[in-house]
């Protein structure tokens, strides 16, 4: 008779799912950094993307990089994190 079988409660989920995704992935990416770093090293980096976010993505991406592929020789300290942002 002109119903579909559609959900409406689905039809909302689009953006909200794509939100929790999106913080879901940073939540990850956090906890994958927070393992990677020291305490100084996360520190210095959450001070420099201040000024510098596009650097910081970056040099995280590297990080994450390397750690997820077993690259990672063990936590980044401060003076590591610095020469990779040079």
């Amino acid at each position: 008779d002109g119903f579909t079988a559609a959900d409406p409660t689905q039809a909302n989920a689009g953006p909200d799912s794509k939100q929790a995704q999106k913080q879901a992935q940073q939540e990850q990416k956090r906890s994958i950094l927070e393992q990677s770093l020291t305490p100084e090293a996360l520190a210095r980096l959450g001070t420099i993307k201040l000024v510098k976010p596009e650097k910081v993505t970056a040099v995280e991406n590297m990080i994450i990089s390397m750690a997820v592929s077993g690259k990672l020789p063990g936590r980044i300290n401060e003076g590591k994190l610095i020469e990779m942002l040079e």
